[in-house]
């Protein structure tokens, strides 16, 4: 099994949400409405490694709709691929990729600073960003 944590700064509430193929996800913490947004993501489990590309879509998915909302364009998404990741989030992410070897992939969230951010449907957007790298990745 593997299991996908999806990190996001304090306060911290955990809720478990079940999904396919006995792949879970946690939502760690909120987003105050005119914050940065400040997270990772990582796979947890044997297969891990294989789970980069899909962890990063749901990653751009989502902070694109973060700054850009519902409508977001092809052109704000491209744009979003090439933003700064959060230097913290970076080392965050190497540090424990080195501590827990090949058992881990953790990705390092964007830099971003919104005046008037999207927060509702956030973790819908990583999930279908997530799912839609996946189902591209099988053959």
């Amino acid at each position: 099994m593997t299991a996908f944590i999806r990190g996001i700064r304090i306060p911290v509430s955990t809720v478990w949400m079940p999904a396919p193929a006995r792949i879970s996800s946690i939502r760690v913490g909120n987003f105050p409405s005119r914050s940065r947004i400040r997270y990772w993501s990582a796979a947890f489990g044997e297969r891990a490694g294989e789970y980069a590309e899909p962890l990063n879509e749901g990653i751009v998915i989502a902070s694109t709709r973060y700054c850009h909302g519902d409508e977001y364009t092809n052109h704000q998404y491209e744009l979003m691929q090439n933003r700064p990741r959060r230097t913290e989030a970076v080392e965050f992410a190497a540090a424990l990729d080195r501590r827990m070897g090949e058992i881990v992939r953790c990705l390092p969230g964007f830099e971003l600073d919104v005046a008037a951010p999207t927060t509702i449907g956030l973790g819908d957007a990583f999930v279908g960003g997530f799912l839609a790298a996946v189902s591209r990745a099988r053959p």
